[in-house]
């Protein structure tokens, strides 16, 4: 089996466990042949058309928030399994000027969406996005680092944080909006955030969209 194709494979089966859990066998294959046809390709983030989609073909509306959330964690649970292995395999992963770009781009657009919640909603979400970092494989000073920088105990992150694992926090972030305003409203804050991070001096080394 190619690299792609088990990808590909292993989404399908990460869809399988996250919209199984709400939809019967039947609709669960139908909506693994429509991730397939017309989502595949696209970015983590357009999950939530995908769950819109399903939501109207099966009758569940009143289930999208709790779609949304399942397969978003379900990916990134898949998306991070090779990251140990990566990261040995690709030094470029955890270390030099990419690396430390994405960093510095990950804390602006982090920070923009977390006080697009508000002061109190915002610091909430940096804590629910910190309680993940347990189950992340992640050397111990990278992880205190994160958690310190979270918990706005650090200004900086003062670690190179591989990118698969800024994708994931994002994820997260974008989850924690999610329960905050609606799915709607987060994808439209998300997308503000990234259209102003974009245009910062500060993150033109490495492009916002990369961490969705």
């Amino acid at each position: 089996m190619s690299e792609f194709n088990a990808i590909q494979h292993d989404r399908s089966a990460a869809i399988k466990v996250a919209l199984g859990a709400f939809l019967d066998p039947q609709q669960t294959a139908r909506a693994v042949g429509l991730w397939h046809e017309k989502y595949a390709a696209q970015p983590t983030f357009s999950v939530q058309y995908f769950v819109r989609e399903c939501c109207a073909l099966f009758g569940v509306e009143a289930l999208r928030n709790q779609l949304v959330q399942s397969l978003v964690l379900e990916l990134n649970s898949q998306r991070m399994k090779p990251v140990a292995e990566q990261a040995v395999r690709d030094k470029s992963v955890v270390d030099g000027p990419r690396a430390e770009a994405a960093v510095l781009t990950f804390q602006l657009l982090f920070r923009a969406l977390t006080d697009s919640a508000g002061q109190l909603r915002g610091r909430e979400i940096s804590r629910y996005v910190a309680d993940g970092l347990v189950k992340m494989p992640l050397a111990k000073d990278v992880k205190r680092s994160l958690e310190l920088w979270l918990n706005r105990d650090m200004p900086v992150i003062e670690a190179v944080v591989p990118i698969p694992v800024m994708v994931r926090l994002v994820n997260r972030a974008y989850i924690g909006l999610c329960e905050y305003c609606g799915p709607v409203k987060a994808d439209q804050m998300l997308h503000e955030c990234v259209g102003r991070v974009a245009s910062m001096p500060a993150a033109q080394q490495f492009h916002p969209r990369e961490l969705l």
